[in-house]
């Protein structure tokens, strides 16, 4: 079987469409019926194209082209229509079907039901020709056209859906970030989910509440923009702090520090030692923290420390807060205000805790008074044992 490489397939096309008068190259493409003189052949097209493209596209040598009473030679004569071409027409006939036109060997068919080699309406002169057929091709390529700007469209759509979607993943996650900072974890996940954040109540978890000794003094001698900038490092540092530990950060007014370790999750007796460890580091960081526009100036920060009952919960919607409430919140308070400036003063409910846990060198302070409290007797945390591995 010979070998139709591309170019051999354009060139053929090209010839056999483009030039169909040319008798000796399409002289086994035309119709039967169609005389080498008669305008007919004009009309030849369609029937034409149609084999010239099942014979291009599965590589196929024309079936009758085969046939000895077929064979023509290049530079004989074109055939005039007479005995010879109506004897070749009679013995046509289509190899091994009766309804199909095929090629021996190939796995394709083409469906023509007729009586002969072609249809009666290719039989005459009303069969279509290429005029005829230019715009179906037209409407065929306009139609692939619109479908094509459709795909195109519809990458385009695709695509544009997956930037925005990135981009709402992306805000969705800082806006979680953000809700996060402003709530425990376990609190802002429910309350993204649109889920009701009932109070709690903590029978036991510790409270740390610290604020800067003299401090009104540096408000009072610097400006409103140095005060900003104090404040920034200031929270920054403390956060910072407050990350390697297992608390949260429940409320920061002017230089004062509200945080809590235990709520929203209970952890045993984990939060005394907790808030202990986290109150050593935080006093070391104050002692090598300077003012900004100040720096010969380093602050002293005053920390109180209890362990009791507590309560926390969620107030407002438009700005949600988590604010904690009982008398532990209190009691810290208390302590802080009676403390001395880089010292850790505790209470002895959290003094028994760390006793019990080990690892923290106590000093006993002694009873102070407390509005409320009879007795209350205070201790010092000075810093770690060896049990416990001090804090970077």
């Amino acid at each position: 079987m010979p070998l139709c490489p591309p170019f051999t397939r354009f060139a053929l096309a090209a010839v056999l469409i483009v030039l169909p008068v040319a008798h000796s190259a399409v002289s086994n493409f035309l119709p039967p019926d169609t005389p080498w003189s008669s305008p007919i052949m004009y009309l030849a097209g369609v029937a034409s194209t149609v084999l010239v493209m099942f014979l291009l596209l599965h590589c196929k040598e024309n079936w009758f082209q085969r046939r000895p009473e077929f064979k023509l030679q290049i530079d004989s004569p074109p055939p005039s229509p007479g005995a010879k071409t109506k004897s070749i027409l009679r013995s046509l006939s289509r190899p091994g079907s009766s309804g199909n036109l095929s090629t021996q060997g190939s796995d394709s068919s083409l469906n023509v039901h007729t009586n002969g080699y072609y249809p009666k309406m290719y039989l005459t002169a009303s069969r279509p020709g290429s005029v005829n057929v230019k715009p179906m091709l037209r409407l065929a390529t306009e139609m692939q056209s619109f479908v094509e700007r459709m795909d195109q469209y519809t990458d385009n759509l695709e695509s544009l859906l997956a930037e925005k979607t990135s981009e709402l993943k992306t805000q969705k996650a800082q806006l979680d970030g953000l809700l996060s900072q402003l709530l425990p974890i376990e609190v802002a996940r429910k309350f993204m989910e649109g889920e009701r954040v009932a109070p709690m109540c903590f029978q036991s978890a510790t409270v740390y509440f610290a604020d800067i000794a003299g401090y009104m003094n540096i408000v009072n001698q610097s400006t409103a923009v140095e005060m900003v900038e104090f404040l920034n490092a200031l929270y920054r540092m403390s956060d910072a702090v407050v990350a390697n530990y297992d608390a949260y950060k429940v409320e920061t007014i002017g230089d004062a520090d509200l945080i809590a370790s235990g709520i929203p999750v209970p952890n045993g007796k984990k939060h005394a030692s907790e808030l202990a460890k986290l109150s050593l580091q935080m006093s070391k960081a104050f002692d090598d923290f300077r003012i900004p526009h100040r720096p010969n100036e380093a602050p002293r920060i005053r920390i109180g420390l209890h362990t009791g009952h507590c309560c926390a919960g969620i107030v407002g919607t438009h700005i949600p807060k988590y604010v904690l409430f009982g008398d532990a919140v209190s009691t810290a308070t208390k302590l802080e205000g009676s403390g001395l400036p880089g010292r850790v003063h505790i209470s002895g409910a959290t003094a028994e805790i760390l006793t019990e846990l080990g690892g923290f060198v106590l000093e006993r302070r002694g009873e102070i008074q407390i509005k409320g409290k009879k007795n209350f007797e205070t201790f010092w945390v000075n810093g770690l044992t060896g049990d416990v591995e001090e804090p970077q």
